[in-house]
């Protein structure tokens, strides 16, 4: 007997009784959409009422690249939607800026020593592997309290805090003071190139011994 198949999408619309061969093609829908799914699966449409399952693998997120069916994203898709390029950080400014970008191999941590009894001058320090645009210095005289903290941004305005002995913490805007009994060495920024910066030092009266200082400079 000839019958006009029901589906799951036009069952509420039925107003007859149902046939037993259109409940046995409704069994036959159900087992076989049952059948679709094994462990870890969902069900997802990649045309109009042609429903499918889609398996999502351990550490994937469901999504649709530019083009292309919905699929089970790698991490590194979803880096791609999203702009994110290896090996960069964002980070927003603030409400409604656009994120800034940096680059996680342009950080570089590295020691650097002066002589304190050298003469004023400038001194370039290489060997970074990128042009900073920004320093953080942490400067100590060996041997002694006597130390400073400074840092100096992309347009080379620095500023540090400084001590010597029990003496209060003082600031100067210079990225590194070292000041031991009136004797100075203090350095301010005077250039970033494509590996590393130079300082401009300034000796006043007779300082002596050696400054060790840690440089951690960032670039984009």
């Amino acid at each position: 007997m000839a019958y006009t198949p029901y589906t799951w999408e036009n069952l509420p619309n039925v107003t007859t009784p149902i046939s037993k061969a259109n409940l046995d093609h409704l069994e036959t829908q159900y087992t076989e959409m049952i059948n679709l799914f094994g462990a870890h699966s969902l069900l997802m449409a990649i045309a109009d009422n042609d429903p499918a399952a889609l398996t999502i693998a351990a550490s994937r997120i469901v999504g649709r690249k530019a083009a292309g069916n919905i699929v089970a994203l790698t991490g590194a898709e979803v880096l791609t939607i999203a702009g994110w390029t290896a090996n960069k950080l964002l980070y927003g400014a603030g409400a409604g800026v656009a994120p800034t970008e940096i680059d996680l191999l342009n950080v570089k941590a590295k020691a650097e020593t002066r002589d304190l009894a050298a003469a004023s001058g400038n001194v370039a320090y290489a060997g970074y592997g990128f042009t900073p645009n920004g320093l953080i210095i942490f400067a100590k005289e060996d041997g002694t309290p006597d130390g400073s903290i400074g840092n100096c941004d992309s347009a080379g305005e620095a500023f540090c805090l400084f001590w010597s002995g029990g003496a209060a913490v003082s600031g100067q805007e210079s990225i590194v003071v070292v000041r031991d009994n009136g004797n100075y060495q203090t350095a301010v920024w005077q250039a970033y190139g494509a590996d590393g910066f130079t300082l401009t030092w300034t000796k006043t009266l007779n300082p002596a011994g050696t400054l060790k200082f840690t440089v951690f400079a960032f670039g984009t």
